[in-house]
């Protein structure tokens, strides 16, 4: 019985990764919605080692946009609800509206966007099966910079004998850049 529980504990892959920027401030707890506007560069301040980041693909994930050519999203709360563009060359080129609690939960001064997910053997190529769960967490930090802390996790088994336990938080800064809006 030892060596099967030995074995059982060997066999278990677990992982935990976290990055963040430099002079990372946290979330600064805001009141109402509407602090939330503004005009933030598309493309991410990250930890070391981590890939571009584009908040445009959050907001839209299932657009067609090239993510590389955005460069700036504007944000405006209407309400419950947000109109959020994204802004290329100075023109709209998609824009999206949101509303709390069909698209995001506004608690704690921050928006959450929970996604589950499952993963099977009967996708192409995969070894992994399990579920899993990503969290995106959308606020501003003391300086008024857009922060957003994604987290996943997932479980299961590869190769249907090896359990596998995972956690993973990126958090990332996107600047304030109320300029690049300015549409004409």
């Amino acid at each position: 019985m030892r060596t099967v529980c030995t074995l059982f504990l060997v066999s278990l892959l677990s992982a935990c990764m976290s990055t963040r920027p430099k002079n990372d401030l946290g979330f600064s707890e805001v009141k109402k919605i509407s602090n939330l506007d503004g005009c933030y560069l598309n493309l991410a301040e990250t930890g070391k080692n981590v890939g571009k980041k584009y908040l445009s693909s959050i907001v839209f994930p299932n657009s067609k946009l090239v993510h590389d050519t955005v460069e700036a999203i504007d944000v405006k709360s209407a309400g419950r609800s947000f109109i959020v563009k994204a802004i290329a060359q100075e023109k709209v080129i998609h824009q999206g509206e949101f509303l709390e609690g069909r698209d995001f939960i506004f608690s704690n001064g921050t928006l959450t966007i929970t996604k589950a997910f499952g993963s099977g053997l009967s996708e192409p190529g995969s070894v992994f099966l399990g579920v899993g769960m990503q969290s995106t967490t959308l606020g501003v930090d003391a300086s008024g910079d857009g922060r957003v802390v994604e987290d996943l996790k997932i479980a299961g088994t590869a190769f249907l004998i090896i359990p596998v336990a995972a956690s993973g938080t990126d958090v990332v800064r996107y600047v304030k850049a109320p300029n690049r809006c300015g549409l004409s």
